[in-house]
């Protein structure tokens, strides 16, 4: 595992993590758990660029902790193969953190049924977990049940994503109970609406891109 600090990383192979410890056997770590102690939180707007990440990693590819703002991953090649489930380890990469971007990477799942999402993101403390974005991401997912970008608490925008199969693209919570859920299937009729028109579920047409904001 590579603990990002406050600095450029780019070009960076990451193989072979976790052996001992599965589920701490991140690629790249950015910032500090909320539940630990003895570390400084701050680490923000770190640039993780054209890496290759797995296999052999058994955690995340890339975990963005909470307190953390303005980290972007772009550019880079994440191998799924070997994510093993421990301590949540269940997606290429998680975010806890603010203004997040993630951009132009691609992600392969090969036939690891653990990993249940692409990306994620998670409010684990109140307040971080927000204004996070995905683009042009590809996800080369081996089942349509998965999603390219999962927001199970915080707030993220996604847009012109690829996903090979075509399936399910993007849950984002917009508040408490209600989500947009968008899904990208072959030979199904475009749709038109927006999130106030069918809060609950659209699927497959003009809304390509959602934008999440935390609502009072």
């Amino acid at each position: 595992m590579i603990t990002v600090p406050t600095a450029p990383f780019r070009g960076c192979t990451v193989t072979n993590t976790g052996r001992i410890s599965p589920g701490y056997g991140e690629a790249i770590y950015v910032g500090s758990s909320e539940s630990t102690s003895g570390y400084g939180y701050n680490c923000d707007f770190n640039t993780i660029s054209d890496c290759i990440l797995g296999p052999g990693v058994t955690a995340e590819l890339v975990d963005i902790k909470e307190y953390t703002t303005g980290t972007i991953v772009e550019n880079c090649v994440m191998y799924g193969d070997d994510i093993s489930g421990q301590t949540s380890a269940n997606a290429f990469l998680k975010t806890k953190g603010n203004d997040c971007i993630i951009k132009n990477n691609t992600a392969y799942q090969n036939g690891n049924t653990i990993i249940r999402n692409a990306f994620e993101v998670h409010e684990i403390v109140s307040g971080w977990g927000y204004n996070n974005s995905f683009t042009g991401n590809t996800c080369n997912m081996d089942n349509e049940t998965a999603y390219v970008v999962r927001v199970y608490s915080g707030s993220a925008a996604a847009s012109d994503n690829t996903r090979i199969p075509d399936g399910n693209m993007y849950y984002l919570l917009i508040r408490s109970g209600i989500h947009i859920i968008l899904m990208k299937i072959p030979a199904m009729p475009e749709t038109t609406g927006t999130a106030k028109e069918n809060p609950k579920e659209i699927r497959r047409g003009v809304l390509e891109s959602a934008t999440v904001s935390k609502i009072i």
